[in-house]
């Protein structure tokens, strides 16, 4: 039957056709496959959470998009574990590393930072840094004097070796409540010395009850601020007598000063009040004329309301101040050596001049310029 062999030849060329078809996109997924080579997965630990709409979460997950722009064969993984109230944040970066799913690049402060690398937590950077500089990229021109003993630890036999980069540096200023300043007829700056935050915490605490001079942290976050005072008084807590080995260093004329100021602000002339380390106590500083606080890449605090100045200079002359930071380092596990390259080269940008240009472009775009 000639119409019959004409349809089966008809669906032959179809079924021929559609095999064709399959074939053809089989070997174009193979051959993208191959000219695609699987992202090499990257554990970061304090990636930006990208629902946030701050300034300074916008201008975060653009330098992290400029870094994938420019490293197309990394793939950013978050790296957070189980976070619990009340414990540092370390706490959770052990727990993870216990728990075998460890970050890639750790998120660390100068509080864990030795720590970490004592237990042999962190792998030194200087392999990755002599190869920058070989390339003319002098990545040890970043750290500032005053941080360079923090991130070059003597471990493990007493040779210093870099462990970190530091990244978004705060220095702790005094900050004052405009309104507070205005009512008691201060000047609108910060007091210049121990005997200008005298008198003006008096000034302030005298507007009224329930309100105070100056706010400082109670419990066990009292050492905390004590420390400015410590520091500006020309005393330390702990002295370095021999490499890695420190020693208390309260006991001394310049303890003794600080803790006798502290002591009248809070108990004699009760010009202080002391507040738990909580977020509650942001919605309580309508009442406090003064507080320590940290300023980084932006100011914590409603600048409308709140000015700062740097910490008041001590009885000597000297002022004290806490200087802090997060410090990136590479989780010293890594088995892969393209993962621990990746890491590198995350941690060089992220503490990078193009980082930085990003996030004071995006701050002064979305406001913050001042």
């Amino acid at each position: 039957n000639p119409r019959s062999d004409a349809r089966k030849r008809k669906n032959l060329m179809r079924t021929v056709t559609a095999l064709a078809s399959l074939i053809l996109c089989a070997a174009g997924a193979i051959s993208l496959q191959a000219s695609e080579p699987e992202k090499i997965p990257l554990r970061v630990s304090g990636l930006p959470n990208p629902s946030l709409t701050t300034p300074s979460a916008i201008a975060a997950q653009r330098i992290v998009d400029r870094f994938l722009q420019l490293n197309p064969d990394v793939k950013l993984i978050p790296a957070e574990g189980l976070r619990i109230e009340t414990l540092a944040s370390e706490v959770t970066t052990i727990m993870m590393i216990a728990g075998d799913i460890a970050p890639d690049v750790l998120n660390m402060n100068f509080r864990s930072l030795d720590s970490f690398v004592s237990q042999g937590m962190v792998a030194p950077l200087d392999e990755f840094v002599a190869e920058a500089e070989a390339a003319g990229n002098d990545v040890r021109a970043r750290i500032l004097p005053q941080v360079k003993d923090v991130v070059n630890r003597p471990w493990p036999k007493g040779e210093k070796h870099l462990y970190g980069l530091p990244d978004e540096l705060y220095v702790m200023g005094l900050f004052y409540n405009r309104e507070l300043f205005r009512r008691a007829g201060l000047p609108p700056r910060a007091p210049k010395d121990w005997n200008e935050l005298l008198e003006f915490a008096r000034k302030i605490t005298a507007l009224g009850p329930g309100i105070y001079g100056l706010q400082l942290a109670g419990g066990q976050g009292a050492s905390w601020n004590l420390m400015n005072f410590l520091w500006s008084a020309g005393g330390e807590a702990v002295r370095e007598v021999s490499p890695n080995e420190w020693r208390a260093d309260f006991n001394t004329p310049a303890a003794v000063a600080a803790y006798e100021f502290y002591y009248r602000l809070v108990e004699v002339e009760r010009l202080a009040t002391r507040m738990p380390l909580t977020g509650q106590v942001q919605n309580q500083r309508e009442t406090i004329g003064m507080y320590f606080g940290y300023i980084g890449n932006t100011a914590n605090a409603n600048t409308e309301a709140f000015a700062f100045g740097a910490v008041p200079l001590g009885p000597t002359g000297i002022r004290g101040s806490e200087i802090n930071s997060r410090v990136l380092g590479i989780y010293s596990q890594i088995k892969d050596p393209r993962v621990r390259q990746a890491a590198w080269r995350y941690i060089e940008f992220m503490t990078g001049p193009e980082a930085e240009q990003i996030r004071i472009r995006t701050l002064v775009e979305l406001g913050q310029a001042s």
